[in-house]
Formats: C-alpha cells, sequence, structure tokens
C-alpha cells in the first residue's frame, strides 16, 4: 500500500514537465535567433566597415587633388572621421608615406601585413575588426578598424532583453500552465469526489457528464469492477436466502427425530427415531456441501478462481464409477461404464463434482432391478460424456427447469435439494461445454450429454479404462 510520502502529483509532474520543455524550447529559440542575429549584426558591422572605408578614401583623394601639395604630416588629423570614438582610420599612399590618420589611430599601420579585405588585429591593446582597400587608380589605400568592444556591447545588450523577457515571461507561462493543468484535471477530482460520496450499497455505474476521452478507460474499468461487485452482492444474497430457506427443513426434521427419541416407549422406537435422525443429518451434510460447491464456483463467474490443465475424462469417470458402484449395488442397479481416454482442458476437482452429481442422481432415481450406463469418448477432437439411465425419466415440459437452483420435479419420491443439477450446469458453462437432456435407457429414463470443446495444445496422454460393475 503506498503511503502518503510515496505519492506522486500528475499536476505537478505536468506542469514540471510542460515548463521543462517550454524552456528548453524557449533556450534552443532564443540561443538561435541569438546566434542568427550576431551572425546577420556582423555581417552588418562590416558592411558599414567597408562603407565607411571607401567614403572616407574618396574624401581623402577630393582633398589631394584640392591641396596639390607634397605629403601631409603623418600626425595631421583629416577631421573627417564620423565616428572618431571608436573607429581608426589610416590613409598611405602608393609610395608608403603616411597622408592621413584619425584622432586614434597610430602612426604604424593598422594591419601589420596588410592585404586587401577584412582582417584581425590588435588596436589600442583590444581585438579589431580591420578592413584594407585601394582606391581605383590604386594611388590611396585605407586601412579601418573597428573594436570588437563596441560590437560584443551591442550583443551583450540583445542577451539582456532576451534574459530580461525570460525572467518576465517564464513565470507567467508557469502561472498560465499551472491554471489550465487544474482546469485540464477538474474532470478526474470530480469523478473522484462523486465516487467517494456514494454510500457502500450505491454500486451503479459511474457516468460523468464531462469526462475526458482520456478518462474512459479508467471509468470503464471502475465500471466494470462496480459490476462485478453488484453480481458478487447479488449471489451473497441469493445464497443467504436459499440456504436459510434449505436449511429449515431437514433442520426442523432432525429437531422432530430428536424429540421423538426423548419420548421414545421402547428401545426399537429409540432405534428407529435414530435412523431417521441420521438420514436427516445426512440429508443437511449433502445439502451443506452443495451450497459450499455452488458458492466456489460462483465466487468467480470467469473462472478465475480454479486452474485449468489437460485431464483425461475417461480416467475420472470410471473413478467415479468405481466410487459408486457399492451404492449401485445396494440399490440393486447395474452400473456399467465405458470409458476411452478422451481429453478435455478443465479444473479437476470441479468435473469429479459434476460427475459425482450426475451419477449420484442418476442412481437414486432409479428404481430397483434398473440400469446406469455411463460412456466418454472423443468427438471431433473435443469429448462426449454420457449419463443415462432408466428411472421415472424426466417430462419435456419439466426439462426446461430442471437445471434451476432447489427446483424439483413434481412428484419425485428420491431425497434431494434441487441443487445437483445447477451445480453441473455452471461447471458445464464454466468450461465451455454444452450439456443436452434426452431420454434415458429401455425407453424411459434421462440421458444427459456433455460435448466438451477441443482441449488447446494437444492430446491427454493417460489412457483411459473400460469397466463394468453390477
Amino acid at each position: 500500500m503506498a503511503t502518503e510520502a510515496a505519492r506522486w502529483s500528475l499536476r505537478h509532474r505536468l506542469v514540471g514537465l510542460l515548463l521543462a520543455a517550454t524552456t528548453a524550447l524557449w533556450l534552443l529559440s532564443a540561443l538561435t535567433i541569438y546566434w542568427d542575429a550576431e551572425r546577420e549584426s556582423q555581417e552588418l558591422f562590416d558592411q558599414t566597415l567597408q562603407e565607411t572605408a571607401r567614403l572616407l578614401l574618396v574624401l581623402s583623394e577630393h582633398e589631394l587633388e584640392e591641396r596639390a601639395s607634397g605629403p601631409a604630416d603623418p600626425a595631421f588629423d583629416s577631421g573627417t572621421d564620423p565616428e572618431p570614438h571608436y573607429r581608426s582610420f589610416q590613409i598611405w599612399n602608393d609610395g608608403g608615406h603616411l597622408l592621413y590618420r584619425s584622432s586614434t589611430a597610430p602612426t604604424t599601420p593598422l594591419q601589420p601585413a596588410p592585404g586587401e579585405g577584412f582582417g584581425w588585429a590588435r588596436a589600442q591593446g583590444t581585438l579589431a575588426r580591420t578592413y584594407v582597400t585601394w582606391s581605383p587608380a590604386h594611388r590611396l589605400q585605407i586601412q579601418i578598424a573597428e573594436p570588437m568592444q563596441h560590437r560584443s556591447e551591442i550583443g551583450r545588450q540583445m542577451a539582456g532583453r532576451l534574459a530580461l523577457f525570460a525572467l518576465t515571461f517564464l513565470p507567467l507561462l508557469g502561472g498560465v500552465v499551472w491554471w489550465l493543468s487544474r482546469r485540464a484535471l477538474t474532470p478526474i477530482l470530480t469523478t473522484a469526489q462523486a465516487v467517494a460520496a456514494r454510500s457502500p450499497d450505491e454500486l451503479a455505474a459511474v457516468e460523468p457528464a464531462d469526462a475526458p476521452s482520456e478518462l474512459a478507460p479508467l471509468i470503464a474499468a471502475l465500471n466494470r469492477l462496480l459490476q462485478r461487485m453488484r453480481d458478487a452482492l447479488a449471489r451473497e444474497r441469493r445464497f443467504t436466502a436459499d440456504a436459510s430457506h434449505e436449511l429449515r427443513t431437514p433442520l426442523a426434521a432432525i429437531r422432530t427425530n430428536v424429540q421423538v427419541m426423548l419420548r421414545a416407549r421402547s428401545p426399537a422406537e429409540a432405534a428407529e427415531a435414530g435412523q431417521d435422525l441420521l438420514a436427516s443429518v445426512d440429508r443437511s451434510a449433502r445439502l451443506i456441501d452443495q451450497l459450499l460447491g455452488l458458492a466456489r464456483i460462483d465466487a468467480s463467474p470467469e473462472g478465475n478462481h480454479v486452474r485449468f490443465a489437460l485431464i483425461d475424462m475417461g480416467r475420472l469417470l470410471a473413478a467415479q464409477a468405481a466410487a459408486h458402484a457399492g451404492a449401485a449395488q445396494r440399490r440393486h442397479i447395474t452400473l456399467s461404464v465405458d470409458a476411452a481416454a478422451a481429453p478435455v482442458y478443465g479444473a479437476e476437482e470441479e468435473l469429479t463434482i459434476l460427475l459425482r452429481n450426475l451419477i449420484d442422481n442418476a442412481i437414486r432415481y432409479t428404481p430397483a432391478g434398473g440400469r446406469v450406463a455411463l460412456s466418454c469418448h472423443t468427438l471431433d477432437g473435443g469429448c462426449q460424456l454420457t449419463v443415462a439411465d432408466s428411472g421415472v425419466g424426466i417430462s419435456k415440459e419439466a426439462r426446461a427447469r430442471i437445471f434451476e437452483r432447489f427446483y424439483r420435479v413434481p412428484g419425485s419420491t428420491a431425497p434431494g435439494s434441487g441443487l445437483g443439477l445447477s451445480i453441473a450446469q455452471r461447471i458445464v458453462e464454466l468450461h465451455g461445454a454444452r450439456i443436452e437432456v434426452a431420454e434415458g435407457l429401455d425407453g424411459s429414463g434421462t440421458r444427459f450429454v456433455l460435448t466438451f470443446p477441443h482441449p488447446p495444445g494437444g492430446t491427454a496422454g493417460a489412457a483411459g479404462s473400460s469397466a463394468a460393475a453390477t
């Protein structure tokens, strides 16, 4: 049994998984966006650096044409630097002389080994992005550098905005997910409360109106359980009522016989009452055995309480014939058995009860000098069992009711409770077999024909036996 500490919350797990998945997806998206934006910004920075270099190169050529003088002082600041705080540039002529430079540019080349295009260099102690190009006439060369610190600052600003958005968005998302999960799980709580509010005798099916389809298997399983509980309760009540009704008669007979014994006027009268008392006790014991057997079989309609195995029905029939031979002999009844090997997949104890009830009924309802014939053989891969007698027989009208509990054929004089055939039919149903009632031996009596299906996975290994008893 799970303790409270071992329980886990579906809502907590759902919210946690959704938040974890959302956070992971958001981080992946944010990193993708950041990397893509960083790449785009670097391309844009390079493009701006390139355009600035070309503009400065054109301005420098124009100024040289106007000056028409010698090389300018290398320390001269042209004043044309549009962004002097973070960009540095130098203008060199084709003779390697420095003509112009920005106030932040050194007198030595920004790019130590200049080649045209973009590159990397150390400028003012920091890593810088450089660009080198020549004028169309190849008279002037510009070297321009932009510190990476400026570019990194923009990237840090972007990352900060993304982080601020995450700090604002994720708590809000957690609240929304929590609210949505609570709403989504409300039908489960409603169903649980409806079941908890029921009384022990309220076993009707649970049918919540707003249950989602995902909850349908659980509700269906719960309703099946409630149906089994209703069936079990109905069987228990029926069994209690039947048992109390049927036990009343033998108990009354026992009480009467005891009173007769107490008032007996002679040993012979007391002995006779004692014999009647013994018969009443035997009848009560038989009735109790049958009631307990019926309760055991009814305990599980699907037969889950019994263990099935491959059984030789011929062997069971021969054993029951031998067990009833003495009773048949005392009543001067000829008992014959033809028991060939016949495999059946079933429960041996229940099948033994079935055979015992059928053979016992056949002997008790057959008068002295009559016959009872038992046979067992294979049929179409299955097994066919026959119990026939030459007794009083059963009318066609009564055959429809003989399997009802506590039903006895009108006019029956043999002792009985009316449970034997009901138990037999229940065992037959448990094994997926079929039982039929027909006319018995010598144009009278009753014949019970039982047909069992083909056993799965093989045939019985034990050989049957044939015997006859008188």
